[in-house]
């Protein structure tokens, strides 16, 4: 890919690693590890692999690279478990290479929350290990948690880029969830648990944010 651009446009000035898939069961449930590696060499080996290639075209032009994290990388998201690890695994990668490059390679860490895609349409990893669509059980992640759009994410990434900006958050609010960690995991936990588990050995269907999402939806 790296070859086909310098041979198409003589150059490369910035490098956006954004292909990702999503993971949606528990930990538990999973009886093939190894159908789940995916996960990993999309999410954390796919930007690694287009950042070794790119780096001495991105060097020649003082280029940068834009990084597409989540905010899962430090929001522990039940039923997540395998997408959380990937992301905080990307995040603390580029936050090294960062130091690595010095100022001949600029970073933009970017660490979204919910954003319209594929994903928050139902498409996954699920126990089996398939890459399948249920809308339902990613509803029930989702819950009342506000997705952004498209549009507006991309222009804040693109101004952030920009300005040359080390990170993003997007939206601003998701920043309250990082200081909660920090502050009160605790709480943190609790809250995570009550809206996505609710009782041992429920299934997402029957967690309180999938009854919330369906109790606005009939009104």
């Amino acid at each position: 890919m790296v070859d086909q651009t310098i041979n198409h446009f003589g150059k490369l000035d910035h490098l956006v690693n954004n292909a990702g898939i999503v993971s949606v069961c528990m930990f538990e449930e999973v009886d093939d590890m190894a159908a789940f590696r995916s996960v990993m060499e999309i999410n954390f080996w796919g930007p690694v692999y287009m950042t070794r290639f790119a780096l001495p075209h991105l060097r020649k032009s003082n280029g940068k690279v834009i990084v597409i994290s989540s905010a899962n990388c430090w929001f522990p998201m039940p039923r997540s478990s395998f997408y959380n690890a990937s992301k905080a695994a990307v995040t603390q990668l580029f936050e090294t290479l960062r130091i690595e490059f010095g100022s001949e390679i600029k970073v933009t860490l970017v660490t979204p929350g919910f954003v319209e895609s594929e994903m928050t349409q139902g498409k996954g990893l699920f126990k089996g290990g398939q890459l399948q669509v249920d809308q339902d059980l990613v509803k029930a992640q989702v819950g009342l948690t506000p997705v952004i759009s498209v549009v507006g994410c991309s222009k804040a990434i693109v101004k952030s880029a920009c300005r040359g900006d080390r990170n993003l958050v997007e939206p601003a609010w998701i920043r309250i969830t990082r200081w909660l960690k920090l502050i009160c995991p605790e709480i943190l936990d609790m809250v995570l648990w009550l809206c996505y588990i609710s009782k041992p050995g429920a299934s997402a269907h029957e967690s309180f944010n999938k009854w919330t999402a369906d109790l606005i939806k009939r009104t």
